[in-house]
């Protein structure tokens, strides 16, 4: 069975709006995970702080689940819960929201230049596919340190949880913003059942039009593992300025599910 994934980080709900949602809704993709999703419902805020509405609307006949990580006390829009949302083209028999440490608090991310003790977490879902088939998925946001390689203790306690809370023998997918580089220690931890589609050759997975600090030309941050029993079709790092974050698409196929 194929199946077409993306993953992205849409910056603040979609700071590049139009683009992003061009992009998102147009792809056919039968799974999206996305990160950094505003919920906000009034119709008088800028389209990104109504960001998991308008998906959801668009995507009317995808199955949504939503987790806020973080409430954002806004000085112009009020407080917005701001977090990650996974769209399913197939039920969710299972979500689960986890914080890796730090649990959900409110921020002021305007005027917030230490992002570092910001709650982190993912989400972990397992998806009903047709046949009676299963399909395990984390979609996660990781805690922010600005060197992507340190293998901080937040990094650790991420790579924790996601041992923990993805143990069943599902086939399964992790992906999303880790906010670590492939070649930190903390990776080294986790279950070795889990291989990067990329084979960690990616440069970056940062849109450097919108990036100022060098240091982000070599941060492959956003990841896609997958497990023993799922084969990778094609999967890409779109070079597109739709985010500050690239996007991700991966085509997968699995036959012998549980």
């Amino acid at each position: 069975m194929k199946i077409k994934v993306l993953s992205l980080n849409t910056w603040m709900g979609g700071i590049l709006w139009q683009p992003c949602y061009d992009f998102v809704t147009a792809q056919q993709a039968d799974i999206i995970l996305l990160q950094e999703i505003y919920s906000s419902v009034d119709d008088k805020l800028d389209p990104r702080f109504r960001s998991k509405l308008l998906f959801e609307s668009e995507l009317s006949e995808f199955q949504s689940f939503f987790s806020a990580f973080i409430c954002d006390l806004r000085e112009k829009e009020g407080p917005i819960d701001n977090g990650n949302m996974i769209l399913s083209r197939w039920p969710m028999v299972e979500t689960e929201t986890i914080f890796f440490d730090e649990p959900y608090a409110s921020y002021d991310h305007d005027n917030t230049v230490d992002f570092s003790q910001w709650a982190a977490g993912a989400q972990r879902v397992i998806v009903g596919l047709p046949g009676d088939k299963k399909l395990q998925i984390a979609n996660l946001h990781g805690p922010v340190w600005y060197e992507g390689a340190e293998p901080t203790e937040r990094r650790m306690n991420m790579i924790k949880s996601l041992n923990t809370v993805c143990s069943q023998t599902l086939p399964t997918i992790i992906a999303g913003d880790s906010n670590a580089t492939p070649d930190n220690p903390c990776w080294q931890k986790l279950d070795p059942r889990y291989t990067s589609v990329f084979n960690n050759q990616l440069k970056t997975t940062f849109n450097m039009r919108r990036k100022t600090n060098p240091g982000y030309a070599t941060a492959a941050v956003d990841v896609f593992l997958i497990s023993t029993g799922i084969k990778v079709m094609r999967a890409q790092c779109l070079d597109l300025d739709i985010s500050d974050h690239l996007p991700i698409v991966v085509e997968i196929e699995i036959d012998n599910l549980a």
